[in-house]
């Protein structure tokens, strides 16, 4: 969804910054695709994101999961650049298709995804803490970019909402 949101609408002249997503580098796949139809898009480390904030535009997450509250569950490294992101005062968007709206899930709820010690020090996996998700809070998401539009907040309560009546009517 984010690499189709920024194909679709981000111009020409533009330059996009995508961190590399360590450990499993999904950053760096999405570049090579960009690559292909963009002409300047560089890499940043998970934690240099903040650095590049203060020349942004904005800053665009994808999202796991959008939580019933408009919280955001996405890679680690999403929480601090957002909040660079509200510091110096650049739109943060959460980019997802609006199956990822949980219908019952709030960001107090959800179970962060842990992968093996191994995937950050192959050598000392035993003293490595993997956690590979984080939650974003609603207030440092400007709006959520899905397959229906740009949504604001309430709309995506909504949808949660809506999730909530669909499956509690299918479980009839």
């Amino acid at each position: 969804s984010v690499e189709e949101v920024i194909k679709s609408a981000a111009p020409a002249t533009s330059t996009i910054f995508v961190a590399e997503s360590r450990p499993l580098l999904e950053g760096r796949r999405l570049i090579e695709r960009l690559r292909t139809s963009m002409c300047d898009v560089r890499c940043i480390t998970d934690a240099g994101a903040g650095l590049i904030m203060r020349e942004a535009d904005a800053l665009l997450l994808g999202a796991d999961t959008i939580c019933r509250n408009a919280a955001v569950v996405n890679k680690t490294g999403s929480l601090p650049a957002a909040l660079v992101a509200q510091f110096f005062g650049k739109p943060c968007a959460a980019v997802a298709d609006t199956f990822k709206v949980s219908r019952n899930a709030s960001s107090g709820e959800v179970v962060l995804e842990r992968g093996p010690g191994k995937e950050v020090w192959p050598e000392a996996p035993e003293i490595c803490k993997n956690v590979g998700f984080e939650t974003v809070p609603a207030e440092l998401i400007t709006c959520f970019i899905t397959e229906k539009g740009i949504l604001p907040h309430h709309l995506i309560r909504e949808e949660s909402e809506r999730w909530r009546r669909l499956w509690k009517s299918s479980a009839r």
